[in-house]
């Protein structure tokens, strides 16, 4: 197996490893809002993908890379960000502005090596 397979799937169950600590409430009262993030998060990327904005590559058959970082680490930090930002929409756009910026010139610098 590939490191970067390796390292996707690490990510990927990492992320999932916290679902516990966020609790069943919490999880029941966040999921259809994260869920919708995540499926408008899919369109945007399909689009994009179409007019050839960025391109993907390959993940774990039958999910490409970004697919896993959408069930994955996406998902689980929108669970969390909405449980811990939960009446204070300041804070959610100034918390989620900060996460995008840091993935974006932070994190692709660091998966391309990957």
């Amino acid at each position: 197996m590939k490191s970067s397979r390796l390292i996707l799937i690490i990510i990927f169950v990492l992320s999932w490893l916290t679902l516990p600590l966020l609790g069943r409430e919490a999880f029941k009262k966040y999921l259809p809002s994260a869920i919708f993030m995540c499926i408008l998060t899919k369109v945007l990327d399909e689009y994009g993908k179409r007019k050839k904005w960025w391109r993907f590559y390959k993940g774990i058959p039958p999910l490409d890379s970004f697919d896993i970082f959408n069930l994955g680490p996406y998902f689980i930090t929108s669970l969390w960000m909405l449980k811990l930002t939960y009446g204070k929409l300041r804070i959610f756009l100034i918390s989620n502005t900060l996460l995008h910026i840091v993935f974006i010139f932070g994190g692709l610098k660091y998966m391309k090596r990957f």
